[in-house]
């Protein structure tokens, strides 16, 4: 899939972002990277779900996959 080129994270970038998905973004400099990575962990508890982001700095690209919240006992919340 074809990185797709961003200015900088938003949330609403992150709602739009559908579960079960990786979607790879291409940021302007290291830092914002950085800064979306922070945006991007401290969204999970807003969005009731959670994040997984693999970073290359190199490319200046990064890749999220957004994925349902599991409970304590594994089940997966809706």
């Amino acid at each position: 899939m074809k990185p797709i080129a961003i200015e900088k994270m938003t949330r609403e970038q992150l709602r739009a972002l559908p579960f079960g998905k990786a979607r790879t973004f291409e940021l302007p400099a290291a830092r914002d990277i950085i800064n979306a990575t922070s945006l991007i962990y401290r969204s999970q508890h807003v969005l009731d779900c959670r994040f997984t982001v693999r970073c290359d700095y190199e490319q200046l690209r990064m890749t999220i996959t957004r994925k349902r919240k599991e409970g304590a006992d594994g089940t997966v919340k809706d």
